[in-house]
């Protein structure tokens, strides 16, 4: 049981495998799941360390296949961002993602109505840490804690050289304060919480 009357947030991670081994080591330690939205283009050649998220019990979400900025692409092309990601993912876990998160977080109706056709939800944040400008460990975890409120989506990167040590300061705290982090699809079965990021345009 998830318990409805619990604080919950959610810790995501998007981009790339550079620093996923030294995060999922950090999240294992504190038994924490979290969802990673991983680009196409960095799976190819990656396999195993995306089935390493995938093993975790983590969450996987679908990035893009490029990284490119979607709402230049025509509807065609933003399908096949979406379906390599999804093709690929079913090749290496046999599964493919049911959230979707826009690279830059750049989006517009027609784009989100593209996602649903796939039978995905779009997600969005509330809290973005700018893990990957390089900033220190203390930074990132005082930028969550200062900001974090129940349901919370927490922005972070695998490219960020400080977050595996930001996560290692601020999950601790943050289950000290009561909250319990959890995946995108354990959110979904939080009515209360879903229903309100749906009307904050967090989940589209």
């Amino acid at each position: 049981m998830m318990g409805f009357g619990k604080k919950k947030v959610m810790l995501t991670f998007d981009d790339g495998f550079k620093y996923a081994g030294e995060i999922l080591e950090v999240l294992k330690k504190h038994r924490v799941k979290a969802t990673f939205f991983v680009c196409g283009q960095w799976m190819e050649g990656h396999g195993e360390e995306y089935r390493d998220i995938f093993r975790e019990k983590h969450e996987i979400g679908n990035h893009g296949y490029s990284h490119v900025r979607m709402e230049e692409l025509s509807d065609e092309e933003a399908l096949d961002e979406i379906d390599r990601v999804q093709r690929l993912s079913r090749e290496l876990v046999g599964v493919g993602a049911r959230w979707f998160r826009f690279p830059y977080g750049r989006k517009d109706k027609r784009l989100c109505r593209l996602v649903r056709r796939r039978r995905m939800r779009t997600v969005g944040w509330t809290i973005d840490t700018k893990d990957w400008e390089g900033i220190s460990g203390e930074r990132i975890a005082g930028t969550v804690m200062e900001n974090v409120t129940n349901g919370a989506v927490i922005l972070m990167h695998t490219l960020g050289e400080h977050t595996a040590e930001a996560l290692d300061m601020m999950i601790p705290e943050l289950k000290k304060r009561g909250y319990k982090m959890i995946t995108m699809s354990q959110l979904a079965r939080d009515p209360v919480l879903y229903v309100r990021l749906r009307r904050q345009k967090v989940i589209v």
